[in-house]
């Protein structure tokens, strides 16, 4: 039986619509996660960083290793706890409200679970503290209820757009990643049904 997490990676290792997905390794040497590596080496790989990689290997009492080494498994395993879970995804894919827990997901792995999360509790009208709780639940039921789930996955990548021109600002030099960053956005809005906005 395919779950809302197998649909979700699928999504991000695939992507869709003119955006590529994580697949792939990533050496850039403009990317933030490139300070983790030597010059010229790989720093992602299938959207997991040489950071993420290392952390999760340590926690499970395991040696650290490259992470072009990793596993199909691990990639999964990484996704699913440091991301979907972090970030209260499954609960949201439960309510249900699938398509916002594929945005928040997205968001998680792009911007870190706790700014992921703080930009759906802000969508919701929640205090915006990065902890998903009870309370953030039932602030996106009735918001659900009040506007349904396509206008707050609209009204979520917005502020997705918002932060990405603001880290631009912070860092001209991400401005190369921008047109990108733009690709992944109308992708992941037409995914969820909505009508791509933003240009690259």
């Amino acid at each position: 039986m395919t779950t809302a997490f197998d649909r979700a990676m699928t999504w991000l290792l695939h992507g869709g619509y003119g955006w590529a997905g994580e697949g792939g390794s990533s050496s850039d040497p403009a990317d933030r996660a490139a300070a983790a590596v030597g010059a010229g080496m790989i720093h992602t790989r299938l959207g997991v960083t040489q950071d993420t990689y290392t952390d999760w290997r340590l926690a499970k009492g395991e040696l650290p290793r490259p992470v072009w080494e990793i596993e199909d498994a691990e990639v999964a395993a990484i996704y699913f706890q440091n991301f979907w879970r972090a970030a209260w995804c499954d609960r949201l894919a439960a309510l249900p409200a699938p398509a916002l827990a594929l945005c928040v997901l997205d968001g998680a792995v792009q911007h870190g679970p706790d700014e992921s999360v703080r930009l759906w509790q802000r969508v919701v009208r929640t205090v915006p503290d990065g902890v998903p709780g009870p309370t953030t639940l039932l602030c996106t039921e009735a918001r659900r209820a009040q506007v349904g789930e396509q206008a707050l996955c609209s009204a979520y990548l917005d502020r997705r757009v918002g932060l990405y021109e603001t880290l631009i600002l912070r860092d001209p030099s991400q401005v190369r990643f921008r047109r990108g960053w733009m690709r992944r956005m109308n992708a992941l809005a037409q995914t969820v049904g909505l009508t791509p906005l933003w240009t690259n």
